[in-house]
């Protein structure tokens, strides 16, 4: 069965979606040969850093709304690697409010029994159904967050509205860190009073932000930037290993594979 591993963020520019991404990648691409399915469950589609056109929720709504949905058409239509299979979220802006909970429950209980690994991108909004449900369902939690004050204030606004559903978060990942930041892990741990153990940091020392989402792939496609796909593999690992899973100790092939 499923481990079901959910990324929501504090906005929408900290990088919830990269993350959530690139651990989906370096997970199927691993030597435990974990089989992964990432789903864009909120508000916007969710494949930025995705080649091609793939389906997405909007697309097979009809068949989620009569939970009809026919297993090996979706797994021939979102399939990306062997190991890896992607479902985009909602392309047409507004159309959020017409997906419910009770949708990303559907999705994510439907395929439970069908892959080692469910990854769900939560985006960053409260008002998202398709957030709500995946947070819900998650039996472990990531809260992306970067340096920044209004990032650190934002956090503290979200987890005490989630409280009030029961949700909260497992693991804590500081993205695009920086050493000299005034703002480092031990000033976080100490303002948000946290566990150390629940943080983890991940530096991009590549500086390949931009040209990523012009490419369409994600960080780990691009040489030089070692550092990053170390703090993704150890992010991968802590969530693995809290659900008592096989850590991550290699890939299986010797050069990385562009995820398109």
């Amino acid at each position: 069965m499923s481990k079901i591993l959910v990324f929501h963020g504090t906005d929408h520019k900290v990088g919830t979606t990269m993350i959530a991404q690139s651990v989906a990648e370096v997970a199927a691409d691993a030597d435990t040969g974990y089989k992964v399915l990432m789903l864009s469950l909120n508000n916007r589609e969710g494949l930025e850093y995705v080649k091609g056109k793939g389906e997405t929720i909007e697309g097979i709504k009809a068949s989620i709304d009569s939970q009809v949905l026919d297993k090996e058409e979706f797994f021939s239509r979102c399939k990306k690697t062997k190991n890896l299979y992607m479902l985009g979220g909602i392309c047409t802006p507004g159309n959020g409010r017409h997906y419910f909970p009770e949708t990303a429950a559907y999705l994510i209980n439907t395929f439970r029994d069908d892959f080692d690994l469910i990854i769900g991108d939560s985006g960053n909004s409260p008002d998202s159904g398709l957030a709500i449900g995946a947070l819900i369902e998650a039996d472990i939690r990531c809260c992306v967050f970067t340096q920044q004050e209004t990032a650190l204030e934002r956090f503290k606004i979200i987890t005490s509205l989630y409280e009030n559903i029961n949700v909260m978060f497992d693991v804590l990942a500081v993205n695009k860190y920086e050493e000299s930041d005034p703002y480092d892990l031990a000033y976080i741990n100490s303002r948000l009073g946290v566990d150390e153990n629940r943080m983890i940091k991940i530096e991009d020392t590549s500086r390949y932000a931009r040209q990523a989402e012009r490419d369409r792939k994600s960080l780990l496609n691009y040489k030089n930037n070692d550092r990053y796909k170390q703090d993704i593999t150890a992010l991968a690992n802590l969530l693995l290993q809290k659900e008592g899973m096989e850590p991550i100790r290699a890939q299986r092939k010797k050069k990385w594979i562009n995820f398109t």
